[in-house]
């Protein structure tokens, strides 16, 4: 699989201070100084520094660093150096480079600091179109950039150039797609713990517009470990490729890859929500991770059958008394109707003639109940009822969901195959 690399800092007059390998003396030297992460698939956070021409006869004297200070958003960096490299270009020029990782330092002693910004990764988010920009009254759009402000959080997402989706997809990877950048729209400093918690609210939003786990990394470097083939081991904290799902492990989602409209106000929404209280927060989290696991095609159909009807029976109990028992039936019915989402179209129907919720109660009963009769007396089989039901239940969740959000845009209708209007307005 290809590597990702995100560029964190450049700078082409840096200016570091090395050791004299014999003397000790410091030696200054002025180059070009980078900061990358690199998922390969590990993550790795590195750094180089080439020494410009003139400064090549001071730099073979060099053994190791003394001082190469670096300071990040979430927190500083020792550097260490790895690496001297003396070469020739494909020109015959003579070159000098120095390269090492970044260790990594606890986040908690940098967690309560004040920062203007906080640069972070996503990984394996498939949205290639960005968002639409006005620039002096004339529209414009730049391919893989999102820009969302939400709760007085401004969102830049830029998608990596040399990303091949298809590849990936392919090869079930993980691999860094965009990389981000999170400030104050009011250009103001905040704690870098108010970040985290917003990245965790993002977390959840990416993965309930991809339809699967969508990871958020922040990029530490590496701790010390010992092992014969390295002496150090790659870390991210706060979120690693263990909340992140392969390319290629879940269906199409709801939101339509060739819809260039901003999620912006969907975000803002999400945010709002998750903002309202504790309890609330848990309930979204709870049906994005229902969603995420119910397009799943690591698992069976039944299973995913199964995980989508837990999430249309918690949302079609949401107005029942507390203590009260909850007919999915029913209250998912009144639901529907509710929110004026039609369930006469003909790509909803079923060989029984049942209604859309009636045949849908009738084969998750038939997966978790062994002994009732199995459904395959009727022109189809037991799997073409499971599949049907699934995938009408994910329909329901997907436009139950954005219902609750007030998205009223296009999406993917997984039933038809079209990108539409979401089939709803406002409830009575």
């Amino acid at each position: 699989m290809r590597s990702a690399t995100s560029r964190l800092y450049q700078r082409d007059d840096a200016v570091l201070e090395f050791g004299d390998a014999t003397t000790g003396d410091p030696i200054c030297l002025v180059g070009q100084f980078t900061i990358d992460f690199v998922f390969q698939p590990d993550p790795r956070l590195s750094w180089s520094f080439r020494v410009r021409e003139e400064d090549l006869a001071l730099a073979h004297a060099v053994a190791t660093p003394s001082r190469l200070p670096w300071t990040s958003t979430d927190g500083s960096k020792r550097l260490r150096l790895l690496v001297i490299r003396h070469g020739h270009t494909w020109g015959a020029q003579p070159v000098v480079e120095f390269s090492g990782i970044a260790e990594s330092e606890p986040l908690s002693d940098s967690a309560d600091r004040a920062v203007e910004e906080v640069r972070f990764n996503v990984i394996n988010l498939n949205a290639p179109l960005g968002t639409i920009r006005v620039t002096d009254g004339e529209g414009s759009w730049s391919l893989a950039r999102h820009e969302w402000e939400c709760a007085g959080w401004r969102v830049v997402l830029d998608g990596q150039t040399d990303v091949d989706w298809q590849e990936l997809k392919a090869r079930a990877g993980y691999q860094v797609t965009h990389v981000g950048s999170l400030t104050r729209v009011d250009g103001g400093s905040f704690p870098f713990t108010n970040a985290i918690e917003f990245l965790g609210c993002l977390h959840w939003f990416l993965s309930l517009v991809q339809g699967r786990r969508v990871g958020i990394a922040l990029p530490t470097g590496f701790a010390r470990r010992q092992s014969a083939d390295s002496d150090c081991t790659p870390i991210i904290d706060i979120w690693s490729i263990l909340v992140t799902e392969a390319a290629g492990s879940g269906v199409e989602s709801w939101y339509p890859k060739l819809e260039m409209r901003s999620l912006g106000g969907l975000l803002e929404a999400f945010c709002t929500q998750w903002d309202a209280s504790d309890d609330q927060r848990d309930y979204l989290r709870f049906l994005v991770a229902i969603y995420c696991t119910a397009t799943a095609q690591a698992i069976l159909v039944e299973p995913r059958l199964v995980m989508a009807y837990v999430g249309l029976e918690a949302i079609a109990g949401e107005d029942v008394p507390e203590g009260q028992d909850v007919n999915v039936r029913v209250c998912l019915e009144r639901a529907l109707q509710r929110y004026r989402i039609p369930t006469d179209a003909e790509h909803l129907q079923n060989p029984r003639q049942l209604s859309p919720v009636r045949h849908l109660v009738a084969v998750r009963t038939a997966i978790v109940h062994p002994n009732q009769r199995r459904m395959q007396d009727d022109g189809w089989s037991h799997g073409q009822h499971v599949v049907h039901a699934w995938q009408v239940a994910l329909w329901m969740l997907e436009v139950l969901l954005l219902k609750k959000l007030g998205y009223s845009g296009n999406y993917d209708n997984r039933l038809t195959r079209t990108t539409e209007q979401v089939p709803h307005s406002n409830p009575d």
